[in-house]
């Protein structure tokens, strides 16, 4: 049987951290939360409604660093990244477990297959999902729907593939950003473009990817930390920087060690 931890960063959402916690789905067995440093009580809510949850300080800023220390304490089989808003339905959990159960390496949400859908696409964020999108299925050779979408799940055995530590590290794609703001991530890989980062060294790394039904609400409550153009030009650059990136020499994956259902 396979364990399964839910990573989910937080920064100030004590007002919906406790809902998404209450719905998680009853097989998950491990819940770590990386907070950025809240101010507002996230961590005492979200102990209340999940004591036995790790709760672990973000050190460096960013969506994109605390999601990828969150995975490297994991101690599962499978790893899914949440998001702490409420936008993400933790119910789809299940559907990411079975496709990777059914022999993916990485299952990723997509709001543009049947079933799929956002209630907080904006004309901006529509349009540059639609752009990276194309992009990254010419450039990758893969027949995606939705690429600027985070959520998704994979099993643990891919992360040293993946070599997403190094990116903690801002080792792998030391570019700079130059927005000046206090608590932006400054790496590249640190922030919002992460997920881009997975699902492209997942493709050059011939690990099989496959998208599953995924609806978008809009976040229960507060403004999200996400700035559609900054972090879209982020999102383009880790695609096209990651493509030009030299192949490393990534571990041998051995998918007969995995356990059974």
């Amino acid at each position: 049987m396979y364990s399964i931890s839910v990573v989910i960063p937080a920064l100030n959402e004590s007002k919906n951290i406790g809902h998404v916690l209450d719905l998680l789905p009853e097989f998950v067995t491990e819940v770590i939360l990386v907070d950025g440093g809240s101010s507002d009580g996230t961590v005492a809510v979200a102990l209340a409604h999940r004591p036995d949850a790790t709760v672990i300080p973000q050190s460096t800023p960013g969506k994109g660093a605390a999601m990828v220390a969150g995975m490297t304490i994991s101690t599962s089989d499978i790893v899914v990244l949440l998001d702490a808003d409420g936008s993400m339905d933790p119910a789809e959990i299940r559907l990411m477990v079975e496709a990777l159960v059914k022999g993916a390496d990485v299952a990723k949400g997509s709001r543009g297959l049947p079933g799929g859908g956002s209630m907080d696409f904006t004309p901006i964020r529509k349009l540059g999902n639609t752009v990276l999108t194309k992009v990254a299925n010419i450039l990758y050779g893969v027949h995606w729907t939705d690429f600027a979408y985070g959520y998704f799940a994979l099993w643990t055995d891919t992360l040293p593939v993946l070599h997403l530590e190094a990116l903690l590290h801002g080792a792998d794609h030391p570019l700079q950003s130059t927005d000046g703001l206090r608590h932006r991530p400054r790496k590249l890989g640190h922030g919002f473009e992460i997920e881009a980062l997975v699902f492209c060294r997942s493709a050059r790394r011939g690990l099989q990817v496959v998208e599953v039904p995924s609806h978008e609400e809009l976040r229960r409550h507060g403004t999200s930390n996400l700035k559609a153009f900054q972090d879209g030009v982020r999102v383009g650059l880790a695609l096209l920087l990651e493509r030009c990136r030299p192949r490393d020499k990534a571990g041998r994956l051995d998918r007969t060690l995995r356990p059974k259902s």
